[in-house]
């Protein structure tokens, strides 16, 4: 119902129509002019509980909901200006921008097109989430994620696996994805079904190195080099070891992490970590198993340096001797020199984390420093470029793994466990104090972890460094209609705030 809103408009007749004693006559008279109020609200969904909440920030593409709380009736109209060039008339529109970016919309309520009334809100969108799921014979399919890397021209590549609801592991296609600058979808490769690939990373010519196999196996020995479009330039298998990592180093070879099983008196396979340093085409030059000179396991991955190689990992009671545990009492750094000799380690206690039978992750940082992380485990360990022990903090929650960002600060991706599961990330200093917290979606994360009841589950799979700042991760999201997954790509900038 229009409402009695009333301004009042003064207007000065002049009547000259006749002049009496030489004098004129001017009346003044007061016309009511009714106004009808223009006002509104913006909604967008929330990916948390999959309903609407009011905000004016959204991401790129995803809806913007007009709620129309202008006056209403029979004579009343609206014409909205979204601030890109779009326009409606409906009462309450739903609107999605291309770009990200900041937007003035406007709406205009007319009544009998003579009177109107205008508002305007100002819209922000970003481009720090994205939601991708595929299909599987034109049905829903789970989609996981693997790995996501940069394309050259400024957009993104990523890798992951896609099969039916329920479907086995093994029978899963592996998929790549170009995605450009604001993660929408450019190109789709869907690989050959013998081909299973478990990591990536970028080599200096454009292309990409992968570990996995051509031969549709799931164990990791193969070095696969490929273009971003799925092109399989060439492969090799390395030996009959599985692996977790492969980086380029400078001579354009690699260095490759992994396990070694070697069976103890009883048969038992006991896990020890390897690194294996190959040519430009996968061709073995030298192989360092951690099972005499220093024995360890669990180790993630390997940095490659000017002078050397650093590897961390779970030092090992031998199995052999008294005392033997089947997890590992410490953690261990170690460098190697450039032939895979061990030049140095450090061994620390873990102390208080939750876990400490799992895979290692390593990060140098600009000060001359390195992060050590045990992937479900919550400590942060510090040592300095000759492997001296430096701190350790306790985080909020288990580690998944960690990256140093150009602004040289430590982020870890964590597993956040209350009312659910939930992917977050973590921001330190380059001496590991604590800087901020954020899940998906922004979704904040409480002090002592968890969140509050009730939201959505997902798995943590990987954090990666942006090269313009801050860092990219990829999280598994749990579907609960029916619990498969889609991935989750967020974009976090070097203060912890949604890009």
């Amino acid at each position: 119902m229009l409402k009695n809103n009333k301004t009042k408009a003064f207007l000065i007749l002049l009547l000259a129509a006749a002049i009496y004693g030489g004098c004129k006559k001017t009346e003044k008279v007061t016309v009511d002019i009714v106004v009808p109020k223009s006002t509104f609200q913006t909604l967008v969904t929330d990916i948390s509980f999959k309903q609407k909440k009011a905000s004016t920030i959204a991401y790129t593409d995803s809806n913007f909901y007009f709620k129309n709380l202008s006056e209403s009736g029979a004579d009343i109209t609206y014409r909205w200006d979204f601030g890109d060039g779009s326009k409606s008339t409906d009462k309450n529109p739903a609107h999605a921008y291309a770009q990200p970016g900041k937007y003035t919309v406007k709406l205009i309520t007319t009544l009998s097109d003579k009177a109107s009334d205008t508002s305007s809100v100002e819209l922000t969108t970003i481009i720090a989430e994205r939601i991708i799921k595929l299909t599987v014979a034109g049905k829903t399919g789970t989609t996981s994620a693997i790995q996501i890397k940069d394309l050259r021209d400024g957009g993104y590549l990523l890798l992951g696996t896609v099969n039916s609801i329920n479907g086995a592991y093994d029978k899963a296609t592996t998929f790549l994805m170009k995605l450009d600058k604001g993660l929408k979808q450019t190109a789709l490769k869907m690989l050959d079904a013998n081909i299973k690939l478990s990591s990536m990373s970028t080599c200096s010519d454009g292309n990409y190195i992968f570990l996995g196999s051509t031969l549709g196996k799931t164990t990791s020995n193969e070095l696969i080099k490929m273009s971003a479009d799925g092109a399989l330039l060439w492969s090799k298998v390395i030996s009959d070891d599985s692996f977790t990592d492969a980086q380029q180093t400078g001579d354009n070879g690699f260095i490759l992490t992994g396990v070694h099983n070697i069976p103890d008196q009883y048969g038992n396979l006991i896990p020890h970590s390897l690194v294996i340093k190959t040519d430009a085409t996968g061709g073995i030059q030298w192989k360092k198993s951690f099972e005499n000179e220093l024995v360890t396991s669990g180790a993630a991955n390997t940095l490659a340096q000017s002078d050397g190689y650093v590897v961390a990992a779970n030092k090992r009671r031998d199995p052999l001797l008294p005392g033997y545990c089947e997890y590992c009492d410490s953690v261990c750094i170690a460098k190697l020199d450039m032939q895979g000799k061990l030049k140095w380690h450090t061994t620390v206690g873990w102390g208080l984390n939750n876990e400490t039978g799992s895979q290692v992750f390593v990060t140098a940082l600009k000060n001359n420093t390195y992060a050590i992380v045990s992937r479900s485990a919550t400590g942060l360990y510090i040592f300095s470029n000759t492997g001296t022990f430096l701190d350790r903090k306790l985080m909020r929650s288990p580690a998944v793994s960690l990256t140093t960002t150009i602004e040289d600060n430590i982020v870890v991706q964590q597993q956040d466990w209350g009312n659910g599961f939930r992917s977050a990330i973590s921001g330190y200093s380059n001496i590991g104090a604590h800087l901020w917290d954020v899940g998906i979606n922004n979704f904040t994360t409480m002090p002592n972890g968890g969140a509050p009841c009730c939201g959505f589950d997902s798995w943590p799979i990987v954090v990666n460094a942006l090269k313009s700042g801050g860092v990219i991760f990829l999280s598994n999201l749990v579907d609960i209609n029916d619990y498969h997954y889609e991935i989750v790509i967020d974009m976090i900038d070097a203060n912890g705030k949604i890009m």
